[in-house]
């Protein structure tokens, strides 16, 4: 029995139907602006040195052709605005996880580095998102007491 959908917390979904719609002119175009994405880091990187690249490494190679086409699946660019504050999200999550990397690389164990890195990265991206969801149903709530007749239906 196929699932058509899977729900997980925060209201993110997962529609595999959905998944099944992406062409591979859409994979190929991911592929590449990834490239080119990191062709652009690797030019960078030999301009002003590793460090200065590397942090270019925290943009998602593929985020902006994504983004684009889910703006043309799903046919609103709420969804497109929901891919990019996730994308946003794990980016931060990801500089904590470089950070720890750089810090810490050199003198502890790699796997425990590691190991810390990757739960920096989870955790910063996660608290990231759990605050824009508070925030977003307080600014509803909040909305919701100043006019009583507001649906909420438009995004926060």
């Amino acid at each position: 029995m196929a699932v058509a959908a899977v729900n997980g917390p925060l209201g993110v979904s997962l529609a595999m139907a959905r998944a099944r719609q992406t062409t591979r002119r859409e994979y190929l175009t991911r592929f590449v602006f990834g490239g080119l994405v990191t062709a652009m880091v690797g030019l960078v990187a030999n301009a002003f040195g590793p460090v200065v690249g590397g942090l270019f490494l925290a943009f998602p190679a593929i985020l902006p052709a994504s983004l684009t086409l889910v703006a043309q699946h799903s046919r609103t660019n709420r969804a497109a605005g929901a891919g990019a504050v996730g994308a946003a999200f794990g980016s931060l999550g990801l500089m904590a996880f470089g950070l720890v990397m750089w810090s810490r690389a050199a003198e502890w164990p790699a796997p425990l580095v590691l190991g810390i890195a990757l739960a920096a990265w989870g955790m910063v991206s996660g608290a990231m998102w759990v605050l824009f969801e508070w925030m977003r149903k307080r600014r509803r709530h909040a909305r919701h007491r100043q006019d009583p007749h507001h649906t909420g239906d438009e995004s926060a």
